[in-house]
């Protein structure tokens, strides 16, 4: 065992030793059966190490790869993130013209209508002055007094029906609106837009209605409830805030916006729909007035 101590034996004089020199194979056999633990373990922690470094290089290559595979896919992620921003802003921006596009000739058409409804009813509004005019003439002079008693209650009630002007819409120019509405939001915006109707008692909201609906309801994202009325005063008000209250109930969303769209609407409505949060769209007092100042030029 001196020789295998003292210098490097490579495989083929090992064996060839072990064949040939009894000696040499008693003492291999001895140090196998003695000492195998010592060899064993030797062996063991020889063959871990290698393991360990092969297991380290192949985890350091899987890493290296994955590391450029998720950078290829984020670069990948971000082109096309890039491009569904673009295709989305061109549509969106298309969507607006066209939108802008059929307000603006809505805007047109229904100035042209309230347009020709004011030169009708100053045109009425002249014949009837003219005929009070002959009337007064016929008066006697002691009848002045009552005259102008009963003029005055006149003017009044004549102020009282400009005033409520936008009150005769009538109901066909709010169904055509409903219709107009409904339309352009479900084909150009594709919005979902409805009627709802509902005919059960909610004591939470009224302890003995039993009927409540809204006549627009849109959602797309955002839930808008409309109401279209001729003329609005605070009970019109009233009910549609109940209505507003028994469709967020039953349906358990809350309404991103609450509209009432009318011609007309009295200053207790508008008080108190700035108070209930909802917003109501109606020409400015200004039309309004412009219209008695040209009664009273007529008149006088």
């Amino acid at each position: 065992m001196r020789a295998l101590k003292n210098e490097y034996i490579d495989q083929e004089k090992f064996l060839r030793w072990l064949r040939t020199d009894k000696k040499f194979r008693e003492e291999v056999v001895h140090i196998i059966v003695e000492e195998s633990d010592i060899v064993t373990k030797t062996y063991l922690d020889i063959q871990l190490a290698k393991l360990a470094k092969s297991f380290d290089k192949k985890l350091e290559n899987m890493s290296q790869k994955f590391d450029e595979k998720l950078e290829n896919m984020s670069r990948e992620f971000d082109k096309k993130l890039e491009n569904m921003s673009r295709e989305f802003d061109k549509k969106l921006e298309n969507m607006s013209q066209k939108f802008d596009e059929k307000l603006e000739n809505m805007s047109r058409e229904f100035d042209k209508k309230l347009e020709n409804m004011s030169r009708e009813f100053d045109k009425k509004l002249e014949n009837m002055s003219q005929k009070f005019d002959r009337k007064l003439k016929k008066m006697t002079k002691e009848f002045d007094k009552k005259l102008n008693e009963t003029t005055q209650i006149l003017t009044t009630s004549f102020e009282d029906r400009i005033n409520g002007l936008g009150g005769r819409w009538g109901k066909d120019n709010e169904y055509a609106l409903r219709i107009g509405m409904k339309s352009i939001l479900e084909e150009e915006f594709n919005a979902r837009v409805r009627h709802w109707h509902y005919n059960k008692k909610i004591l939470a909201i009224h302890p003995r209605r039993e009927e409540y609906e809204l006549d627009l309801v849109i959602t797309d994202g955002k839930l808008i409830l409309i109401e279209i009325k001729g003329s609005v005063f605070a009970e019109q008000v009233e009910a549609f805030a109940d209505n507003i209250a028994a469709y967020e109930y039953t349906h358990k969303r809350k309404a991103t916006r609450r509209l009432i769209i009318t011609p007309y609407a009295d200053s207790e409505a508008k008080k108190l729909a700035e108070k209930l949060n909802i917003e109501i769209m109606s020409p400015p007092l200004k039309y309004y007035r412009e219209q008695i100042s040209d009664f009273y030029g007529t008149i006088t």
